[in-house]
């Protein structure tokens, strides 16, 4: 008796195991097409939250299941994506967009005419437009600051921890997407443990001072460039810091290479861009009409010549020394005595 009590006990043991095995296996086969629809399509409230001049774009090829691309695949990696873009482009920008198969806030542009209209209120934004308009185009330079500024500050008020920024200008016809899947999951897997920014679309770097890491992602120290870019929570509250509060009279991408030649903010880079710009095509709102920069994409990296010019700050669109960089980066600047007052440097 006591032994058929025992038998009767290790089967009820041994069916509850094979039912709740069972069980699992099932809810954990239901759980996965969930988990994955929520990665993908359903997504955070800091992607969807919109702001002034902000509109939510869903990628066409969303229930396109031929797609190279899953919908939404790049929120894998960040919480927020903002493309920036002129009225007469946002056209070019949708294409884009379906051709990665992902949904973004469009961000519409400020003008030069808003930045005149706002160096008229500030004397110190005059100045900066007047510095700059000796070899370029300062009103554009200063209304792509104005831009960049109010799409960090949205994109914090929305409480997102990292922004894909993407310009408007950007070359999608060539670009294969199962090759840049591949190539940003395994650049983002070589991250260091701490980084601020990583743009996938450098110029102009100092290649000769970067750090190479694993599949083709390096640590600079300087590079231009934004248009496609990832910036995370801190860089963003420093560079609207900076915007509101210190203009240095160089362009945007200047003032983040300023903060990472000297350590203050970790930016890494594909070493090979990404993503490139359609400068054939669409040419660049912030060069003068007959500079030939206009329509020329400018190097990956800085000729010897370029970067020892850089490096005493005589760029040609710079009237005043601004970095006096020495071979080997200087210890991080003291962030609050440099922005204790809003001025030009």
């Amino acid at each position: 008796m006591k032994a058929y009590s025992r038998a009767v006990s290790v089967r009820c043991v041994w069916l509850f195991l094979v039912t709740w095995v069972g069980v699992a296996v099932s809810l954990h086969a239901q759980a996965v097409p969930e988990r994955l629809a929520t990665t993908l399509a359903h997504l955070p409230a800091t992607a969807t939250l919109a702001f002034s001049r902000e509109q939510l774009y869903t990628s066409q090829n969303a229930a396109n299941h031929s797609h190279p691309a899953p919908h939404n695949w790049l929120y894998r990696y960040v919480d927020r994506i903002v493309v920036a873009t002129l009225s007469e482009r946002r056209e070019h920008v949708q294409a884009f967009l379906d051709h990665l198969n992902v949904d973004a806030l469009l961000f519409d542009v400020h003008t030069g005419t808003e930045a005149l209209a706002s160096a008229k209120l500030h004397p110190v934004e005059q100045e900066y437009i007047q510095r700059l308009d000796v070899a370029s185009n300062g009103t554009n330079k200063l209304a792509l600051l104005h831009t960049k500024r109010d799409v960090f500050k949205c994109a914090l008020k929305a409480g997102a921890t990292r922004l894909l920024f993407f310009e408007d200008d950007l070359n999608f016809l060539q670009l294969n997407v199962e090759r840049i899947q591949r190539q940003i999951a395994e650049m983002w897997g070589s991250l260091p443990r701490t980084w601020n920014i990583l743009n996938l679309g450098r110029c102009l770097a100092f290649c000769d001072l970067q750090v190479n890491y694993p599949n083709g992602l390096v640590h600079d120290l300087f590079s231009l460039c934004h248009h496609s870019i990832v910036f995370d929570d801190v860089a963003m509250k420093v560079l609207v810091e900076t915007f509101e509060r210190h203009l240095p009279a160089m362009g945007s991408d200047l003032m983040v290479a300023f903060y990472t030649f000297r350590g203050y903010l970790v930016g890494m880079s594909s070493a090979v861009p990404v993503f490139f710009q359609d400068r054939g095509v669409i040419s660049s709102a912030l060069h003068s009409k007959n500079d030939p920069l206009v329509k020329q994409a400018p190097l990956t990296c800085m000729t010897p010549d370029m970067e020892a010019r850089g490096r005493t700050g005589s760029f040609k669109d710079v009237d005043v020394t601004i970095y006096d960089m020495p071979k080997q980066p200087q210890a991080p600047i003291d962030v609050a005595t440099a922005m204790a007052g809003r001025t030009i440097i």
